[in-house]
């Protein structure tokens, strides 16, 4: 054990060495205390002995300020810039009753870009986090859903989504919907909206990754609301075997095929 006393330094390289004996890193300060505000919230009052305030407005805009800097960085797009990003949070303030931490802004991204943002999302987990980042089922040049002409392509929008990470794929009653459900049903269960389509959910692994460092959810397929072909549609998988993936899944039901509802809304719209 190393006391705070016996460490060498200032008071900041004594708080390193007793957090590093927590397994807290120099990269989890620059995550959670550095670039997330949000989180810089929650740590600041727990060391002062109080319980966190609420987030603020400008909490969340610059934490997608932040995050989509890097985002966009990594998808070779360019970033639209923070006075846009506020005006898309505005208009889901107004439009939603009020803002939460769930609440996150999406550029104009297609599918191919979100995977080259995954792709530097790696590179980064490797460099700097020490670790491989997500497992990949498919290399770059078999992805053929790039471009395949039976594959419907969904570009993301710019606008704001809201999704409790917590609870992503969970089942939501005692039947496990929406898993073992149809395509049909499960476009039900998600009404009064529809079901993310693949370029979102690649898109929110990403953020699970490169926020909290963990996919989105721990086995199965989230169903998309993209047509691959006259008879699928397209899914998001992931498994720690398999990695993540994308690919043509029936529509029909099946017992590793959850989904997640969309609560979306465009920029403008």
């Amino acid at each position: 054990m190393v006391l705070a006393q016996d460490a060498p330094g200032s008071r900041q390289n004594q708080a390193m060495v007793c957090l590093g004996g927590e397994g807290v890193t120099s990269d989890h300060l620059q995550q959670n205390v550095i670039t997330d505000p949000l989180s810089r919230k929650v740590i600041a009052a727990a060391m002062r002995g109080e319980q966190p305030s609420p987030a603020s407005f400008d909490d969340i805009l610059t934490r997608e300020s932040n995050v989509n800097t890097v985002l966009c960085a990594w998808a070779g797009v360019k970033f639209p810039g923070t006075e846009v990003i506020e005006a898309a949070l505005r208009q889901a303030e107004k439009a939603w009753g009020g803002l939460t931490i769930h609440d996150r802004f999406f550029p104009k991204m297609e599918m191919a870009e979100i995977w080259e943002a995954i792709y530097g999302f790696n590179r980064f987990s490797q460099e700097e986090r020490g670790n491989p980042g997500f497992k990949l089922y498919l290399k770059m040049n078999e992805e053929w859903w790039r471009t395949d002409k039976g594959v419907e392509q969904l570009p993301t929008e710019m606008g704001v989504i809201r999704l409790d990470f917590r609870d992503a794929m969970q089942p939501t009653n005692m039947a496990g919907a929406p898993y073992g459900l149809d395509q049909a049903a499960q476009e039900v269960w998600a009404q009064p909206d529809s079901l993310t389509s693949a370029e979102e959910t690649s898109l929110l692994q990403l953020r699970s990754g490169y926020e909290f460092g963990r996919p989105l959810w721990g086995y199965g397929w989230a169903r998309c609301r993209n047509a691959c072909g006259s008879d699928d549609s397209l899914g998001v998988g992931w498994d720690a075997s398999g990695g993540l993936r994308v690919d043509g899944i029936d529509r029909g039901a099946g017992f590793s095929i959850g989904a997640l509802r969309r609560k979306y809304l465009v920029l403008g719209s």
